[in-house]
């Protein structure tokens, strides 16, 4: 009898603990990071580009991704515009590659990286 109840005891907690706890949704951020899903994008139109640690050419350089590159893209924001070719776009996508969580300007992902698929990215 004194086995069930100390049982009773040290699982109860337990069993409590794991009630409170919530899946991540979409919804979910953290240091202004949409956490979960990401969105498979390619680097496409440049042989490479730059990923910063924010949305703009005047962030530091974290790494650089080559073109066909294919990363977890997680949400747009908006930054610095970038001009090629005439087509300005001022989207800057968070990426999450091999370690790494950067900008890449929306000039250089492919059609899977639209607003529409990302969402902003949360303030």
């Amino acid at each position: 009898m004194q086995l069930i109840q100390l049982l009773t005891a040290a699982l109860l907690p337990t069993s409590i603990l794991a009630a409170k706890a919530k899946a991540a949704t979409p919804d979910d951020a953290r240091d202004g990071y949409v956490l979960f899903p990401g969105t498979e994008c390619a680097i496409v139109d440049t042989s490479a580009t730059n990923c910063r640690t924010g949305p703009g050419t005047k962030y530091p350089v974290v790494t650089q991704l080559t073109k066909g590159t294919i990363g977890s893209f997680s949400c747009v924001k908006t930054g610095e515009c970038v001009t090629i070719d005439g087509f300005q776009n001022c989207g800057w996508h968070l990426v999450h590659y091999k370690g790494y969580t950067c900008y890449v300007s929306g000039q250089y992902t492919d059609e899977n990286c639209t607003l529409a698929n990302l969402g902003r990215c949360k303030e």
